[in-house]
């Protein structure tokens, strides 16, 4: 009887060590559940992290936006709100008196200086954004050989049909004929000094005669300043 109860218990303890040293198959699937799942809460932790870096740095971006906006918008209500061009040619630019009316005003293709300036390069066109008292001034230059006169008017707010200038450059030679081959320029300059209110525009058109430019020397210029409020 004694040796029947050792076998017995002998037989138990091999039992109960085998079924705790040998793996299931289902042992192995939820150990390698496991594992990803915790791969996977670690790489959501680092892009969490990532994100709340990325989130910071974006707000510093905005903040120094909204730093910037508010201090613009202090200048825009001040009176000494900077608004300045100068603009100009270096091709030479012609029409005719029958034909300036359809035209639009002086287009140019370089551009010296802006300072919160709406000038339209292609247009000729400045339009106003800040109201207040402006000087405009256009400087030019024309070959007296190829035309005896050049004029060119100073337009607020043209509209289609005949409007009054608001100044005007003009040069006639009386002396120059078609037969004159003397290389003979003349260089003209006007200014005005008018109040544009927000959306006014401002701009030259050339009613007679021709530009004289080039690359080199660049004669004309069109340049506009806010004085004041």
């Amino acid at each position: 009887m004694k040796h029947q109860v050792i076998l017995i218990f002998s037989i138990f303890n091999v039992i109960a060590a085998t079924s705790t040293s040998t793996s299931t198959p289902e042992t192995d699937e939820q150990a390698t559940f496991s594992d990803k799942m915790k791969s996977f809460q670690t790489s959501l932790e680092t892009s969490m992290q990532d994100l709340t870096k990325q989130n910071a740095a974006l707000q510093t971006i905005l903040q120094d936006l909204s730093n910037q906006n508010s201090a613009l918008q202090e200048e825009l209500k001040s009176d000494t709100y900077p608004v300045s061009f100068d603009v100009g040619r270096t091709r030479t630019y012609s029409t005719t008196f029958s034909t300036y009316s359809r035209r639009g005003y002086i287009p140019y293709n370089y551009e010296l200086s802006n300072k919160n300036a709406d000038i339209n390069m292609t247009t000729g066109i400045f339009t106003c954004t800040k109201a207040g008292t402006y000087m405009f001034t256009f400087t030019f230059t024309f070959l007296r050989s190829d035309y005896k006169e050049l004029s060119v008017k100073f337009y607020k707010n043209y509209y289609a049909g005949w409007s009054d200038a608001v100044a005007t450059a003009y040069d006639k030679d009386g002396s120059v004929n078609k037969g004159d081959k003397i290389m003979r320029f003349s260089t003209l300059s006007n200014s005005v000094i008018v109040y544009m209110n927000v959306n006014d525009t401002f701009g030259i058109k050339l009613v007679s005669g021709k530009l004289y430019d080039s690359p080199r020397e660049k004669f004309t210029h069109f340049t506009g300043v806010r004085l004041s409020a």
